[in-house]
């Protein structure tokens, strides 16, 4: 199972977006650094861009990007292209037990991408290696897009 480089990729990066099609060329990009695994945990207000992100990973992974919509009531949705993604929402978790039920914990050991917005909330039941990415509304369409290696973004 292949893992993203930790010695090649600075631990923090930033990237400044002004709309919604560049936050999705930047989710493009960084699926296009990613391996066979990962964990991406989105944090960032209601509206700042998250699923908009996720459809940029999935478009990169051969998934069609209007079938990527935010899981919040379902917790969990699976995507097949040619790596799996796995996109969950944690806005409504009342608490972890309920990813844990659903089997957040399996989806994490098998080869593939697991996004998870508001992923502040399943902090615990992440890889310590899990990339964070922090997505801020600074005005209009604008985003401050902040990726982490090392820890919380």
């Amino acid at each position: 199972m292949g893992k993203m480089s930790k010695r090649s990729e600075p631990s923090t990066e930033e990237f400044i977006s002004n709309s919604s099609e560049e936050t999705r060329a930047w989710g493009k990009k960084l699926a296009q650094r990613l391996g066979d695994w990962a964990c991406i945990l989105l944090v960032g207000n209601l509206g700042a861009g998250k699923t908009t992100l996720v459809k940029g990973i999935a478009e990169e992974l051969g998934i069609d990007p209007n079938a990527v919509t935010s899981p919040t009531f379902v917790l969990i949705r699976e995507h097949y292209g040619r790596i799996r993604l796995i996109h969950a929402d944690a806005y409504r978790a009342a608490s972890t037990k309920e990813f844990i039920e659903v089997g957040l914990a399996e989806y994490l050991e098998q080869p593939g991408i697991v996004v998870i917005e508001w992923g502040e909330k399943l902090a615990e039941l992440v890889p310590a290696h899990a990339i964070w990415i922090r997505i801020e509304i600074l005005d209009g369409t604008r985003r401050r897009i902040s990726l982490s290696r090392d820890g919380r973004a």
